[in-house]
């Protein structure tokens, strides 16, 4: 994973955590994505590699 990847990925995460409950939710329904697809995009599984 490149250094502007973590950095992003730790940012929206730190975002997240800051909003409260229903803030990952929120921000899946704006963004016309499942909640889950949130989930990966912050803790990508090995085979992902660097993908955001």
């Amino acid at each position: 994973m490149d250094n502007g990847q973590k950095i992003l990925r730790e940012w929206l995460a730190r975002k997240l955590k800051e909003g409260g409950r229903g803030t990952r939710t929120a921000l899946a329904t704006h963004l016309g994505l499942r909640n889950e697809v949130i989930s990966r995009m912050l803790k990508p599984s090995p085979e992902r590699g660097s993908e955001l």
